[in-house]
């Protein structure tokens, strides 16, 4: 059990959270986390007793965080709810990979976290989009098939990005810009007109 919270784990926390982005949780250094934060190990098992519930804890905080954007957009369109979670696939493309390697490894715990945890974000998407198909007078036939669209156009892309998966070795993969993310948020949104309607 995580002990109370001071000023060196929330430290830690930072300085975990920029390593899980970049190198993702199996690659993840508990011992690396404390020398970066100025720390000794003994201080890091102190507060969080292990890596798994160190990065539990990142994401946790993480994921709070891109709910209260979801929700603030909420009340403000579908295509912003979209570019929130593209920008959320984006930012933590490495961790999102990492827990679905460790759900396809078998990792009990982590299926039982993630189906906790990481599914608010759809129900808000579902209900964001429901009240749109409402406004555009969309067919409701549709309304699933649309939801599984999105996710796809919207999210996938920044994952294929953290699989290294290359059309051109010569070519320096990159994350996209928050402009990209917008180009193709738009194109969704495109695309959603053209199949939604009879």
């Amino acid at each position: 059990m995580p002990r109370k919270s001071n000023n060196l784990d929330k430290k830690m926390l930072r300085v975990g959270a920029s390593m899980l982005r970049q190198k993702g949780a199996a690659a993840l250094s508990v011992r690396e986390v404390a020398k970066k934060a100025g720390v000794n190990l003994g201080m890091f098992n102190y507060h969080f007793n292990d890596k798994n519930e160190f990065i539990k804890m990142i994401l946790e905080d993480a994921y709070s965080t891109f709910i209260t954007e979801l929700r603030d957009n909420q009340a403000q369109n579908l295509e912003e709810v979209l570019f929130s979670m593209a920008k959320f696939s984006r930012n933590h493309h490495q961790s999102v990979l990492s827990l679905i390697g460790d759900v396809l490894s078998g990792e009990k715990n982590v299926a039982q976290f993630l189906r906790k945890n990481f599914t608010t974000h759809f129900t808000i998407l579902f209900e964001v989009l429901t009240k749109h198909f409402e406004e555009k007078n969309y067919n409701p036939k549709y309304l699933e098939h649309a939801f599984r669209y999105l996710i796809s156009s919207v999210g996938l892309p920044n994952l294929l990005v953290g699989l290294k998966i290359k059309m051109n070795p010569k070519l320096k993969q990159e994350l996209d810009s928050d402009s990209c993310l917008r180009r193709r948020v738009r194109a969704a949104m495109n695309g959603l007109e053209f199949i939604c309607k009879d």
